[in-house]
């Protein structure tokens, strides 16, 4: 009898157990599934990976008693089963029952269980790497509203920024096999026969009447004639006048065009020299009229106001320029072009090329040897340690836009100061997350590590520069 009960007890704990995880189960693959489609229907496809995962409340019953029970007794008529009372169905309680012990009978009660709930949630989500992270930062706030989330019972939202890998083949046409040999005498094969001759009957039917046109127009076979005025004069080279006057033109000769050389690799040396050698505004139009429209624009930029107006009024009127004005003014600006040295193209060029430590040792050793070349060079040699010079604004921007491994490991080197300003501009979570990869990989990160790093988010501030929404190459022209 106790094995029996005891087999009934387990039974019962262990189906309650399958439950509570079935029941967990449940609620984090709806959560989930809520919270994916919710995402790719707000922000597109292929951004972001969710997984809700929940803890619960366990399963438990409540007991509620009613009234004494009725206990069942034995119908034997022997001593021993009289003193038997059934309290549950097929199972006596051996017991003796006297008249005063009916009062501490079981009593009866309704069992009814009580659903677990959700305790605390966790959602992990992966999002493109590649993806902007001010909106995957508006995805988290929608999470929290989607899925109901509180932050008194301890839910968190956990980001992770990882590259997705993109399947070329995925937008690739789809091609379907139709199996069988397709009938050569199908109803689509016939139409477009007859299509086909239709429209050979009517190209033969035009080649037709146009041949009738030219036979009326012409007077036979002689073709279409042309009156030429005999007493025309053409210039010498084209031909004589008279009935006898052939012009010989070759159309495929191409005109030849003055200044070609210019591009716009060296543009910006002929700008130089027509500002340094205050070329005149005749000189000027003359050059323009000859290059393309973006780069005459380019020009009429850096010249001043009256100029541009003097050298535009020029280019409305259409005239001869002079053979021989045009060779010379060719000729001198490219032998003067071609011998141009150095120039800001050029040492922005070399400076790209430069990683973050060689542009330092330059600027450093040209403070203390050169300043007065210092003071040009410094504008054109941007340093990570130049984050300084920026706004709590502007370095918030320019941290949205970088991904926090390799902020880390750009701040491995750095002096305090840098690494202060940039720790006080982060967010709480991205702080713990760099001082957390701090502590974890700083040894074993080696230095071409950390130029990489910093190279990197040096061409971000260059971007953002370039774009006007930071203000850092005016802040160095003041160093």
């Amino acid at each position: 009898m106790k094995k029996i009960i005891g087999l009934i007890v387990g039974f019962l704990m262990c189906s309650t157990v399958v439950f509570g995880a079935s029941d967990r189960y449940l609620i984090e693959s709806n959560l989930t599934e809520i919270a994916q489609q919710s995402l790719d229907a707000m922000f597109g496809k292929h951004n972001f990976i969710v997984r809700v995962q929940v803890q619960m409340t366990d399963s438990q019953y409540s007991v509620k008693y009613t009234k004494e029970s009725n206990p069942k007794k034995s119908k034997s008529r022997g001593k021993q089963d009289t003193d038997q009372v059934y309290i549950l169905p097929g199972v006596p309680a051996l017991k003796n029952i006297a008249p005063d012990s009916l009062k501490q009978l079981p009593y009866d009660s309704v069992t009814t269980l009580v659903e677990p709930k959700v305790k605390r949630m966790l959602v992990k989500v992966l999002v493109n790497k590649s993806y902007p992270r001010n909106q995957a930062r508006k995805a988290e706030a929608v999470l929290k509203d989607i899925l109901s989330m509180k932050e008194s019972r301890g839910d968190k939202i956990k980001m992770d920024f990882r590259p997705f890998y993109e399947d070329p083949n995925e937008k690739a046409q789809s091609i379907t096999i139709v199996p069988g040999q397709e009938k050569l005498l199908s109803y689509s094969n016939l139409f477009y026969l007859c299509l086909v001759i239709l429209g050979i009957f009517f190209m033969l039917l035009y080649s037709r009447y146009q041949k009738l046109l030219l036979d009326k127009d012409g007077g036979g076979d002689s073709g279409p004639s042309i009156n030429v005025n005999p007493n025309l004069e053409l210039p010498e080279g084209f031909g004589g006048s008279g009935n006898n006057s052939e012009m010989n033109l070759n159309m495929a000769q191409e005109v030849k065009r003055y200044f070609d050389f210019i591009s716009q690799n060296n543009i910006s040396d002929l700008i130089f020299l027509i500002k340094s050698q205050k070329l005149k505004p005749d000189y000027i139009s003359l050059i323009i009229s000859f290059l393309p429209p973006n780069l005459a624009a380019r020009i009429l930029n850096e010249l001043e106001p009256k100029v541009q107006a003097k050298v535009t009024v020029l280019l409305v009127d259409q005239r001869l320029g002079s053979k021989d004005l045009l060779d010379k003014l060719e000729k001198k600006l490219k032998s003067d072009v071609e011998c141009f040295v150095g120039g800001e193209e050029k040492i922005v060029g070399l400076s790209q090329s430069l990683s973050n430590r060689q542009r330092k040792n330059i600027t450093d050793f040209s403070k203390k040897e050169n300043p007065a070349g210092y003071k040009k060079l410094r504008p054109h040699m941007l340093l990570f340690d130049d984050i300084l010079l920026l706004d709590d604004s502007e370095l918030q921007l320019v941290l949205s836009d970088l991904n926090l491994e390799q902020l880390s490991t750009a701040l491995v080197s750095v002096d305090q100061d840098l690494f202060s300003k940039i720790s006080d501009n982060l967010t709480k979570g991205a702080r713990d997350m760099v001082n957390q990869y701090l502590e974890l990989k700083s040894e074993s990160v080696n230095e071409s590590q950390i130029e990489k790093a910093q190279d990197t988010i040096i061409k971000v501030l260059k971007k953002l520069d370039s774009q006007g929404k930071i203000s850092l190459s005016e802040k160095l022209k003041a160093v």
